[in-house]
């Protein structure tokens, strides 16, 4: 048989679509998959590949030069962690989901990386560089890691140059540690935060941070109860979480923001404990409002800082949460109402009110969002929504 040339090039071609294409590969210790390790796993697939990880444990820590996805079959399996590092340009995003991981370490140095977590359960994990990820209804932190050993002086999250979207997860600190010196003194290192931020964008949705509770250390001393947040740098959003220094009946609790540098804006949705002390932070605006019966009056308020200007908009219905330059909209953008704009007073409110027709129907819905800057000479940012009904 003779071949074209035109033939070899096709089949040429072809060979290398098939080598280059994205492909799914098992790892099962039993022997039932394509690798039985996740160390040849990973050093037999190529870019944008998927690995899906059979029930088991695999105790080494993983260093990744690829972007690769990793998904934890049943039983859920155990890593011991993954560390990511020099991912070639214009790599794929990476989406890891369905298993607990010791430790993890994603950086990168000359170009933005995309990562997704997704059902996680994570002891620490460290992310740099510009690195864009999110965390979806994840486990982060604590003061044992996923083997039971202490988790001692790491935070659940550690960010330095990172843009982070953190979304339905629970994040707690870490142990303190101790070691006597070679002079006999105790040295204690404290306990460390759920989340310790030194620079980048850090965006946490309807998520609980927990600090460390008081702790007897071995060999020597014992740690105080540590903070929710400790920030060095950077800007910090929080909508609608519960941030809660850690207790003991031992020791106060410090505030639950830790700040030295950097911004944390946060709305009327965000919770703190305690609440005496949340240090130097920005106040994003939040809206409250009634519900009523129809033909009666309902009311809603800005609720931001003291003389800034504010609006409030409202549309009919519900709808779904889109992003904008501002923040979030739950309001219809192509139709809705302004209902007041204005100046805050001296306690940062704003306050609007909607008469309603008699014909309206029970059940309907009303959202209204309030627009404010979060200070002076502030950008405009959207706040939390408030939704009515008419009763």
């Amino acid at each position: 048989m003779r071949c074209s040339p035109w033939t070899l090039v096709s089949l040429a071609l072809a060979l290398a679509s098939s080598l280059t294409a994205q492909q799914t590969w098992v790892v099962d210790p039993g022997g039932t998959g394509n690798f039985t390790t996740l160390a040849a796993a990973i050093y037999g697939s190529t870019n944008g590949d998927t690995l899906i990880l059979r029930g088991g444990d695999y105790p080494a820590t993983y260093t990744l030069d690829k972007a690769l996805n990793l998904i934890g079959d049943t039983p859920r399996p155990r890593v011991g962690g993954l560390t990511w590092v020099a991912l070639p340009p214009g790599s794929p995003p990476i989406r890891v989901t369905g298993f607990d991981l010791g430790s993890a370490s994603l950086r990168v140095f000359a170009t933005s990386q995309s990562s997704a977590f997704d059902s996680m359960t994570i002891s620490r994990i460290t992310l740099r560089d510009n690195v864009t990820a999110t965390f979806t209804n994840c486990t982060l932190g604590g003061e044992h890691d996923v083997y039971g050993n202490r988790n001692t002086g790491y935070p659940g999250l550690w960010v330095q140059g990172a843009r982070v979207a953190m979304s339905g997860c629970t994040v707690m600190g870490g142990s303190g540690f101790s070691l006597r010196s070679g002079r006999g003194n105790c040295v204690v290192f404290p306990a460390a935060p759920p989340i310790e931020c030194w620079s980048g964008e850090l965006t946490i949705t309807s998520s609980t941070l927990t600090g460390a509770g008081y702790q007897s250390l071995i060999p020597c001393g014992s740690n105080p109860p540590g903070p929710a947040l400790r920030i060095f740098g950077g800007t910090i959003q929080p909508t609608r979480c519960a941030l809660a220094s850690g207790t003991s009946q031992l020791a106060p609790s410090p505030p639950p923001i830790e700040r030295t540098a950097g911004t944390v804006e946060y709305d009327l949705t965000t919770s703190f404990a305690p609440t005496n002390s949340i240090g130097t932070v920005e106040f994003l605006p939040g809206t409250t409002g009634t519900s009523g019966s129809a033909g009666s009056t309902f009311t809603c308020r800005v609720e931001s800082s003291p003389g800034v200007p504010a609006a409030l908009i409202a549309s009919l219905g519900t709808r779904t949460p889109a992003p904008t330059p501002i923040g979030t909209a739950w309001v219809d953008p192509a139709n809705y109402t302004v209902l007041v704009i204005g100046a805050t007073s001296s306690s940062g409110d704003l306050d609007a009110s909607i008469a309603t027709p008699a014909w309206l129907p029970r059940g309907l819905a009303i959202t209204v969002q309030s627009v404010a800057a979060p200070a002076t000479n502030g950008p405009l940012t959207a706040g939390a929504p408030v939704v009515l009904h008419v009763l």
